[in-house]
């Protein structure tokens, strides 16, 4: 099973890093992702991070979590210009080739017969249903 972020040392170091962003606030469903991805969710907190300071618009993560094997991030960001939404976007699609275990080279492939998680060579678990 993939360790999720459930008020743990990580989540809490997030938390501290980026306490602008209300993180804070999320209960752990609301902030439950793969420790594989803290380096692109850690990126994207940047990101917002430094809109924040720059326009002074205020700035709300609303959930952070796996969905379909990649990352997916939502928050509300008034009057946020294109670039940033779709560095954001494109930060979280680049999930779909991070092993959401350990953060190396992955692809998404099915676990479990059914469940998609990107993830590497070494964090494949194949079964008798191996759709790859």
């Amino acid at each position: 099973m993939i360790e999720k972020i459930t008020k743990t040392t990580e989540h809490i170091q997030l938390m501290e890093q980026f306490p602008s962003l209300g993180l804070n606030r999320l209960n752990p469903y609301m902030l439950s992702l793969p420790l594989g991805w803290m380096k692109s969710v850690t990126e994207i907190c940047q990101l917002l991070s430094d809109y924040k300071k720059e326009t002074g618009n205020q700035v709300k993560v609303t959930q952070i979590k796996e969905k379909f094997g990649s990352l997916r991030f939502y928050y509300r960001a008034p009057k946020q210009p294109a670039q940033l939404y779709e560095t954001i976007e494109q930060l979280c699609l680049m999930t779909e080739e991070i092993c959401a275990y350990c953060g190396s080279k992955g692809k998404i492939k099915h676990q479990d017969g059914y469940y998609m998680m990107a993830v590497c060579d070494k964090h494949y678990i194949p079964d008798e249903t191996d759709y790859d």
